[in-house]
């Protein structure tokens, strides 16, 4: 029987979680804080990123570090 990799292993180690990144900026981390954050982020043509090195992506891309912009992470794009 193969050994399995446990999946942390696999996990990247600069990804943090969307509440986490809305809470980094300043907003409720919480269902109400995100959509709070979706109206606001209509108008800006950036997004932060789940990562814990606070990237600013394109609001429907990854930063170098391969996490996701927060609207991909909340699941709004």
């Amino acid at each position: 029987m193969k050994p399995t990799q446990s999946n942390t292993a696999t996990r990247n180690p600069y990804r943090i979680s969307a509440m986490e990144a809305l809470e980094n900026e300043g907003w409720e981390p919480s269902e109400d804080g995100a959509f709070a954050y979706a109206r606001h982020a209509m108008f800006e043509a950036t997004s932060p990123a789940c990562c814990t090195e606070g990237c600013i992506v394109e609001p429907d891309g990854r930063c170098s570090h391969g996490c996701p912009s927060l609207l991909i992470a909340l699941g709004m794009i």
